[in-house]
């Protein structure tokens, strides 16, 4: 899917807990546009159901 960002990749909402942003040594660089944060919230809202 071509989201229009800067950044590529994955978001990982099965374990939204279990990731080490200081170690990954992980940094901001930009929002996602709210249609990819709506599909993640939609996603995760099934999976707490």
């Amino acid at each position: 899917m071509n989201t229009g960002t800067e950044t590529q990749g994955v978001v990982m909402c099965n374990q939204p807990s279990t990731i080490d942003y200081v170690a990954r040594a992980a940094r901001f660089i930009e929002d996602a546009p709210d249609y990819v944060i709506d599909d993640v919230l939609a996603r995760l809202q099934t999976l707490l159901e």
